[in-house]
């Protein structure tokens, strides 16, 4: 007889695990004291650098964005509507651009690498949307809060009043630079017309000394009469060549009279034709020359317009840009939270010293065997 034997299968002891955590528990309560050496440790090494770092000093400026139509940059556009007027996000984008930090740094600062500056200024600098409507074109006011951090609290107050004058000031700038390129355009286009107009001017002069002075429309129905009293003298001398043609034949001395009287009309006909074809363009070439003049003469005194309200929008160019709230006093921009810091200090120091304690236990030697 064969003896089978079958393998039972190993049944797991819950008290294994229990007696696993239970002498863990006793190892590291017999190496309390290295973990609690490595949280007082974390948390010395925490504080230090806590209080004994640079304290970095916040400061902030609010402006506040409108556009009005007679005063924006829109208003230098052909036409000034919603969608000529900048966004505020376009603002935002501008006083973190070289524009606005570049005179800043120059205005401030004496002796610097412009550019590293530039980028140690941006890094620091941040700016909020108080309206929500960064990505939209305002039908109201808008408000950006710019906040700067310094480690100098007096330093950071002067620099982010600087960016916000600058910001004003550069506004101003941009909205002038506008209207002069618009005005040297204006300039330049002005005489150009003039000439134009003056050289239509003489043409219809020349047009009407070559033609005459008598009206056209009046010679027009002239020849229109004529022209009609022709036809009817044509089909009256053929009504009456067809009846003679019945009795006589074609040498017949009235026949032949009435055929070249009827070929003498028709090329009067032909001809009062032509007439009237050449009023008729001579007199759409008129229209056209005085139509030329009075478009011309139009654009002449709206380019005149536009000039004398450029010149009084330059004249009166004010920022888009108010500074409501200057920068008076700096504010810690991490405020110190030392018991927060402390605790967290001791439990991550109490962590990695149980974790050193276990990995070292691990790597010596083996668990024991129960």
């Amino acid at each position: 007889m064969l003896n089978t034997h079958i393998e039972k299968p190993h049944l797991i002891n819950p008290a294994d695990n229990a007696s696993d955590i239970d002498y863990l528990l006793k190892y590291l309560s017999e190496h309390k004291w290295h973990i609690l050496f490595a949280a007082i440790l974390t948390c010395v090494i925490a504080m230090s650098y806590t209080l004994f770092s640079p304290t970095e000093y916040k400061a902030s400026v609010i402006l506040q964005i409108h556009h009005e139509s007679d005063n924006s940059l829109g208003s230098f556009s052909q036409t000034a509507d919603s969608d000529s007027i900048e966004p505020i996000s376009s603002q935002i984008a501008l006083i973190k651009s070289d524009f606005i930090l570049a005179p800043v740094i120059q205005s401030l600062g004496s002796n610097v690498h412009i550019e590293k500056a530039i980028a140690k200024l941006r890094s620091r600098l941040t700016i909020i949307d108080l309206t929500g409507l960064a990505g939209n074109f305002p039908n109201k006011p808008g408000l950006l809060q710019i906040t700067l951090t310094e480690k100098n609290p007096q330093q950071v107050i002067q620099w982010i009043n600087q960016i916000a004058r600058v910001t004003r000031e550069k506004d101003i700038e941009r909205k002038s630079l506008a209207a002069s390129t618009k005005l040297i355009f204006l300039h330049q286009e002005l005489p150009l017309l003039k000439k134009s107009l003056k050289q239509s001017e003489v043409a219809l002069n020349q047009f009407r000394l070559h033609n005459g002075k008598i009206d056209i429309q009046s010679q027009k129905k002239l020849f229109s009469d004529a022209l009609s009293d022709t036809e009817k003298q044509i089909q009256s001398s053929e009504t009456k060549l067809t009846e003679l043609s019945q009795q006589y034949t074609q040498y017949y001395p009235e026949v032949i009279r009435l055929k070249n009287k009827i070929q003498s009309l028709q090329n009067k006909r032909d001809l009062l034709t032509n007439q009237i074809n050449s009023l008729s363009e001579k007199n759409q070439i008129e229209a056209n020359l005085i139509s030329d003049i009075k478009v011309k003469n139009s654009l002449y005194v709206s380019l005149l317009n536009q000039i004398h309200a450029f010149e009084v929008i330059q004249a009166g160019i004010t920022s888009d840009i108010g500074i409501l709230s200057p920068a008076t006093f700096s504010e810690k921009a991490h405020p110190l939270k030392l018991p927060l810091i402390a605790i967290a200090s001791l439990l991550v120091g109490a962590f990695f010293g149980i974790l050193f304690v276990l990995a070292k236990r691990i790597f010596s030697s083996p668990l024991p065997k129960r």
